[in-house]
């Protein structure tokens, strides 16, 4: 207890403790070590408060969610009430930070722990409290809510008033004794705003809510509730752990999900929420400004509230990465023998544990956040552009070719929905650096900006390659709108195509399209692999300038510096090296964005002139017309009993002329007529035409004739089939397949090789380092000069990576693409009877697209992640063997659970494959009919359907990418438990045992093993995401194909015919009059 006492309060703890706590004055004193535990106390019993809040479920739900409106935000009192109170918790921490830092400038320890931990965990109480009151209210219950509120109230006026004493006896902090005050108008604002919201909201439920008779009677929820995701209701912890994911995850390993055991998503997250949402913003952008407002604007201002909450978490994920390298730090001094207290060592250990738990469920946060509204802003694109082509007029039609309306939902709307997952990105790399630039000053003094302006120079190389991607990126859209264009024409008039036998011709039209959109692939493919190099690269470039620099100024190089400086590097390599995807992303957005906002922007058609030309029409008919007899010519006797009289012509003369059921019972010539129509055609559609001249029929009639059609239909073979799609685990098979196109495997093998070497050259790099850090007999320039040869040659062995994978991708896109075509122009015509256009053009549309963009380098990156991930591990092993004994069973464990996680993964991703064919199916034929369906006025009907199949397709995914969240979640545990033992095992042996170098090199793998795993598994579940559409592509690619157009056995001589003579044998001919 003593020891504890001298660590939070210093040599100032060895009085005696009960002399103290005796003091009263000493409590109220805020700079005393009595006053300052009873502050952490207070904050703890707030956050245990909160904790019980957070875990109990909210109140009727269903009651109170629907009596809101639909789309209505916070009141300006929460608004208010978050920012203040966030906003003071935010200049806690940054004081607290503040503090810290200079206690470790001056004093080179963080010790004691009174002066900043008390600010900090201030900070980080009273920023969760007052976000989770403010923003959170009405999702938790009343009662615990409002002794939250009360505690927090009386936990601030005690504070403020410790800090008013302190004034008056002229011993105080400024800033801290102004925020303890301002944080007491806060706790009001809190406690008026729990009570406020909760009396409004019972007015509105007494008011406006009255139970179903159903309900009041105790009745079970309907099934169309039990269908709704468990993430709608799920409480604060169950989505934290994605605890609400295990029902289906249990289900998918039990037996193959089907399309019904999908659930349907939330109402919010719904496609017609967010399409009426987004026309809500619109409208009122349109009122307050003159112009045309911006689109990303008000996509932005749709869901800035999810877009900040998820910014939220980015930014406590990178905080909390940032404290690894300061960790390890403190544990090489503890292995040197210079711990600052007795126990600090397990202290570290279990604070690693918790801040990579921490940093874990941060990221997963951030990424499904950021996921779901990348799926609501695809969803509300889908089907404004649904909406857009139903309105287009003759010249937009002109414009916009049905296979460009067909791109921009399949690709187009795509690559705008995974723009979100990555918008984060862009300003969390900035940050990290920025974070970790600090952190080298710290170690390496002045070297630090030999770093920087590595880091420059390279994003101002990248910026040329950035405006040349974009440049082909935009022509590579338009040659893929040209060749889908074709595409879709020859598919819609295959029967025509094969009528004439004009197949090869227009085969080889779509294969010279594709030549031109091959072009601009290898471009796009070629600019990526170079920024891939560029970026991969620069960790190896920044290590030997950094270091060059501390040997040119005289900085001495020792274990706890350089691998504090490789821990920060190795953390902050990762995000440096998915900035190349994140350009190629924002570039295919922008391009993607631009092209949707040009249709949406086309011209329509105006419903006032349609409704004015209609009522013109009808006037004429009904009046101009009303006295003229109206002569219709057809050969449909369904139309005929609609008319008053009938004329029977034959060999040019009108034979009768009688109403309908007159010139039945007196021609004979008409009634023969009638009976072959039923013959040939069927009997059912004369009826109902006859219906337009009966009463009605009895309900029971009605009945009868729906159950014989039902059962003729469900006892006949139907056409149309569902689609097919692969069950189970396939293994390595579309893998297989994928890489057996063109030498695939060949080029996979030399990339993956590349990559094995150039890692293998990171270790060398580090190990050198780290047994020689610290030898007086190698010199500074030998140990700088050998570093750096080895990371220019593993250089070379990434450069061969990024260009085979290049090679690989294109080569292997173009003979997919060659086989599926061939596949597709020798299929025979029952084929295209039996199959929905829309399936065929989901395939050479979305399902081309990524794999071509995406497949390959997926491939790869999954590939090299996975090695990242276990030379982390090995490293770690080696150096403390004793981990084994933790990292096997963890890493056995890891597998089974990966194994659990793609039983129900795939399933999914599959079913949101052909779904996706619904999707593309659907709009296909309405672009085809939207004449017809404008004519009949079916456009509200038409749209409801393609609202229901965007939500059927949306469900799928969006489990999909939360149980990857699920996955990864459960796996960083098992990283953060390895590391944690890892630096057990440092903490337990005696000092000296291992070299500090040594362990510096463990830590600083360790440290980024979490990110490692996380990339390892991301990109295992991305490419076995996109592996589907190599399966999808692949089952239509072996359709069973027509007779050959030449049969060689069958051909005659090349000189046929020797003589124009022509011998006509036994001809037998009959005609029949």
């Amino acid at each position: 207890m003593e020891d504890l006492w001298v660590v939070f309060c210093g040599e100032s703890g060895n009085l005696d403790i009960v002399e103290k706590l005796s003091s009263s004055s000493l409590v109220f004193q805020p700079t005393s070590c009595v006053n300052h535990a009873l502050i952490i106390c207070f904050n703890v019993l707030l956050l245990a408060m909160l904790l019980l809040t957070c875990i109990q479920k909210s109140s009727s739900p269903s009651k109170k969610d629907n009596i809101q409106p639909r789309f209505r935000g916070y009141s300006r009192l929460r608004i208010v009430s978050a920012i203040f109170n966030g906003c003071i918790g935010f200049v806690y921490l940054c004081l607290g930070i503040w503090i810290l830092e200079e206690q470790l400038r001056k004093n080179q320890t963080a010790l004691p722990l009174k002066s900043w931990l008390v600010v900090l965990f201030q900070g980080f109480t009273w920023l969760l409290v007052g976000l989770t009151i403010s923003l959170r209210g009405k999702h938790l219950q009343r009662t615990p809510l409002r002794l939250l509120s009360i505690l927090a109230f009386l936990f601030a006026g005690i504070v403020c008033a410790f800090s008013i004493y302190s004034v008056i006896l002229g011993k105080a902090i400024l800033v801290k004794i102004a925020l303890d005050v301002l944080s007491f108008p806060g706790s009001i604002l809190l406690l008026v705003c729990v009570y406020k919201v909760y009396k409004h909201e019972g007015s509105c439920e007494s008011d406006l809510y009255a139970p179903l008779n159903g309900e009041a009677n105790g009745a079970s929820r309907t099934d169309s509730v039990v269908r709704v995701t468990l993430f709608a209701e799920a409480g604060f912890f169950n989505k934290m752990s994605f605890w609400w994911l295990n029902p289906m995850m249990k289900m998918g390993k039990a037996k193959t999900l089907e399309d019904e055991d999908i659930p349907k998503l939330r109402v919010e997250d719904r496609a017609e929420s967010c399409y009426f949402e987004f026309l809500e913003q619109l409208n009122k952008h349109k009122q307050a400004e003159s112009s045309q407002p911006s689109l990303l604007w008000i996509i932005i201002f749709c869901h800035w509230k999810e877009i900040l909450i998820s910014g939220l978490f980015a930014l406590l994920k990178i905080l909390t990465l940032s404290a690894g390298p300061l960790l390890l730090n403190a544990f090489i001094l503890v292995a040197e023998g210079k711990a600052g207290f007795k126990y600090e060592g397990y202290v570290l250990a279990l604070t690693l544990f918790f801040s990579k738990n921490l940093e874990s469920v941060a990221q997963r946060q951030w990424y499904f956040r950021s996921r779901l509204i990348g799926l609501k802003v695809k969803s509300l694109l889908t089907a404004a552009i649904y909406k857009k082509q139903l309105r287009l007029s003759n010249l937009g039609r002109l414009t916009h070719s049905s296979g460009e309306v067909m791109n921009y939902v399949t690709v187009d709307a795509y690559r705008i929905g995974e723009f979100p997952f990555w918008f984060h990105q862009t300003w969390t790399t900035s940050l990290q650096l920025c974070i970790s630039l600090v952190i080298l000053y710290r170690a390496m003094g002045l070297a630090t900006f030999a770093a920087l302006v590595v880091i420059i120079i390279t994003v101002l190389c990248n910026a040329p390659l950035a405006k040349l991607q974009h440049k082909f990126q935009s022509k590579l859209m338009v040659a893929q709108d040209e060749r889908l264009k074709a595409c879709n024409e020859a598919l819609v008039n295959m029967k025509v195509l094969k009528l004439y036998a004009w197949e090869t011709h227009f085969k080889n039209a779509i294969e010279n399209l594709r030549e031109v959109e091959y072009k601009w692939l290898s471009a796009v493919q070629m600019r990526k692999a170079y920024n891939s190099f560029l970026f991969w690269s620069s960790p190896v470039l920044v290590s030997a300038v950094t270091f060059g620099a501390c040997y040119f100024m005289k900085i001495p190089l020792h274990a706890n510096n350089v691998f504090t400086f490789v821990a920060t590097l190795r953390l902050v390599q990762d995000p440096i090296r998915s900035i190349p995807d994140v350009i190629g992303v924002v570039i295919q957005a922008k391009v993607a964005f631009a092209r949707i906002v040009k249709f949406l922007e086309a011209p329509e058609l105006q419903s006032r002139n349609v409704q004015q030309r209609r009522n013109t029409g009808s006037e004429y008919i009904m009046g101009a017309l009303s006295g003229k007899t109206v002569l219709l010519v057809t050969h449909q006797v369904d139309f005929l009993p609609a008319f008053d009289s009938v004329l029977l012509m034959s060999d040019g003369e009108i034979l009768q002329a009688a109403p309908y059921r007159k010139l039945l019972s007196s021609s004979q010539e008409f009634l023969d007529l009638v009976n072959a129509h039923k013959e040939t055609a069927g009997s059912e559609r004369l009826p109902e035409a006859n219906a337009l001249q009966r009463q009605g029929s009895s309900a029971r009639e009605i009945k009868k004739s729906y159950e014989e059609k039902q059962l003729k239909t469900s006892q006949g073979d139907q056409l149309i089939k569902q689609e097919e799609k692969e069950i189970g685990d396939t293994g390595f098979k579309p893998y297989i397949e994928y890489l057996n196109q063109n030498k695939g495997y060949l080029y996979f093998s030399l990339a993956a090789f590349g990559h094995l070497l150039f890692v293998t050259g990171q270790i060398s790099q580090n190990s050198w380092m780290a047994a020689n850090v610290d030898d007086p007999h190698v010199s500074t320039l030998r140990l700088i000069v050998i570093y750096l040869s080895i990371g220019v040659i593993s250089m070379l062995f990434l450069l061969c990576r990024s260009i085979f994978t290049v090679v690989l991708g294109l080569q292997s896109s173009k003979s997919l693409f060659s086989q599926l075509l061939v596949s597709l122009f020798r299929a025979p015509m029952s084929f295209y009877d039996s199959t929905p256009l829309g399936r065929i053009l989901s395939r050479v549309a979305s399902d081309l697209s990524i794999v071509d963009l995406d497949v390959p380098f997926s491939l790869i990156f999954a590939v090299g992640a996975t090695t990242n991930a276990y030379s982390n591990l090995g490293v770690l092993a080696v150096v403390t063997w004793q981990v084994l004994f933790v990292s096997i069973p963890m890493v056995y464990l890891a597998i089974r659970l990966q194994r659990y996680y793609f039983a129900s993964a795939k399933e999914l991703m599959r079913i949101n494959g052909t779904t996706k064919s619904l999707v593309a199916n659907h709009l296909a034929e309405s672009v085809a009919g939207a004449l017809t369906i404008r004519a009949f006025e079916g456009e509200e009907r038409f749209f409801a359907k393609n609202l229901h199949l965007i939500d059927i397709n949306a469900s799928p995914f969006f489990h999909s990418f939360a149980a990857n969240e699920w996955l990864i979640q459960r796996l960083e545990t098992f990283c953060a438990a390895i590391l944690a033992s890892a630096a057990l095992c440092v903490v337990l042996l005696p000092p000296g045992t291992f070299s500090s170098g040594f362990i510096g090199m463990a830590l600083s793998y360790g440290l980024s093993l979490n990110m490692s795993f996380v990339m390892s598994i991301q990109n295992q579940c991305m490419v076995a995401n996109y592996i589907i559409s190599v399966e999808r592509l692949n089952q239509y690619m072996h359709i069973p194909s027509e007779a050959p157009e030449v049969v060689e056995d069958n051909r005659p001589p090349s000189d046929w015919p020797a003589v124009g003579k022509v011998d006509i044998c036994d001809l037998q001919v009959s005609f029949s009059f």
